[in-house]
């Protein structure tokens, strides 16, 4: 539930502040309106920056010990008993008081997926790819945002070159996706496999099908309905 609450924070930074700038850059006339009070919507956007790589941060953090991915991770690896069909069996039970319900889990029980040694190693390669393009391309701006030494233009633009936006959308997407992947084994017996990276994660194709909306939306759709819906409140 920590690292829920950190990714789902990220999820809303990042495409909070992507909305923001899609629309302004798609639109003179949402520009110009943002333009009539800059100074507000500068202190908006450099707050969300400055959140993003500060929770990212906090993420990766090997010494951090209650939100990060490490913790997440090794705490599952070290309990995969409670990913057993006995541990899973014990939860549904507990849960689950209607007849019928309880009834059902003999069937149920039979897909219900237990991951094995070689589960855990799989994924904790695909953790180690995400570690390794955190520290590539955003460990350097989370220590510019966190600790603010004084650096000539040249230098901030070396730490900033690297985030590129669609790649730092997939990243959190990527993030969530882990959480949602745990969780699912956790409460519904899931598999455990490395999450597909063909989520849709494009804030320019959310806001692009307006009309097109997923039932239940995920949250980073949810995030862009709702500035979306806020930057159009002060168009004037």
């Amino acid at each position: 539930n920590n690292f829920k609450h950190e990714v789902d924070s990220l999820l809303g930074y990042v495409y909070t502040e992507q909305t923001i700038k899609t629309m302004a850059g798609s639109s003179k006339t949402v520009l110009n309106s943002l333009n009539k009070d800059a100074a507000f919507w500068n202190a908006i956007l450099s707050s969300l920056q400055n959140s993003i790589f500060i929770t990212l941060g906090r993420i990766f953090d090997m010494d951090h010990e209650d939100e990060t991915l490490n913790t997440l991770f090794r705490y599952s690896e070290k309990n995969k008993i409670l990913f057993s069909k006995n541990a899973f069996s014990y939860r549904w039970l507990n849960k689950n008081y209607e007849k019928h319900m309880r009834d059902y889990l003999s069937t149920y029980i039979q897909g219900v997926f237990e991951p094995t040694d070689a589960d855990f190693r799989k994924v904790k390669k695909h953790i180690l790819t995400l570690r390794r393009e955190y520290d590539v391309n955003y460990k350097d701006p989370r220590h510019y945002f966190a600790h603010k030494k004084i650096r000539n233009i040249s230098e901030i633009n070396q730490i900033f070159e690297k985030v590129k936006i669609r790649k730092l959308e997939k990243f959190v997407v990527a993030l969530s996706a882990l959480h949602v992947m745990f969780w699912q084994m956790y409460h519904n017996g899931r598999k455990m496999s490395i999450p597909s990276t063909k989520v849709r994660s494009s804030t320019k194709g959310f806001l692009a099908k307006r009309g097109q909306v997923n039932y239940p939306p995920m949250i980073t759709e949810q995030v862009v309905r709702n500035t979306e819906h806020a930057v159009r409140k002060f168009i004037r």
